[in-house]
């Protein structure tokens, strides 16, 4: 019988969504952007067969600032600190990024970006098999990124990183690719005029 109900209720909806005006589509010119992951609450719902929650990539919170032109100022930080501060017990980290990006409409509420970042991690970068691994980071490398606008003011993201840098522990020269492991919820702002 529930299914009966849900299914009723999306042939409600149906015509209703259907008769609402066209979207607005995404910002254009000076705006603020700022992501959190969305991940834990998305692993809550559905698990997705991760055997742990927690790993969710290495940033919780991304900032952007846009030019008029596309571009971007752009930073990002993730950690996970255990209050005990036992090694044993607890894999710690802290992840930041620094860098620009620009970014490219590809439909009306698509759009992609591309940049250029600096990072350095304590720990490891928080994604799955990597857990294990407890190291420092120093580096740069491009990131890609997908977004999905869902009105002007909010959007889904997620991206992809190549980097290239320096193992501090080791200090050996380390290659690493950061999958798009998590997806980020937007807030978009427009910036006051000078």
């Amino acid at each position: 019988m529930p299914r009966h109900c849900f299914l009723f209720f999306l042939l409600l909806l149906g015509p209703l969504a259907a008769a609402q005006e066209s979207p607005e589509g995404q910002p254009a010119g000076r705006y603020h952007a700022i992501g959190l992951n969305a991940s834990p609450l998305l692993v809550q719902l559905a698990p997705f067969n991760r055997s742990n929650p927690r790993v969710l990539g290495p940033y919780f919170t991304t900032y952007r600032v846009y030019s008029s032109r596309g571009r971007a100022f752009r930073l990002a930080l993730g950690w996970d600190v255990d209050a005990s501060l036992d090694a044993d017990e607890a894999q710690n980290h802290f992840n930041l990024r620094l860098g620009w990006e620009r970014r490219r409409k590809i439909a009306d509420r698509w759009s992609y970006s591309m940049g250029w970042d600096f990072a350095i991690s304590g720990g490891d970068f928080n994604l799955p098999g990597e857990k294990e691994a407890d190291t420092g980071f120093l580096g740069f490398g491009p990131t890609w990124g997908f977004e999905f606008f869902i009105n002007r003011t909010v959007s889904l993201s997620t991206e992809v990183s190549l980097w290239a840098g320096i193992d501090l522990n080791e200090g050996i020269p380390r290659l690493l690719v950061v999958p798009p492991v998590a997806l980020l919820l937007n807030v978009w702002r427009p910036r006051k005029n000078r």
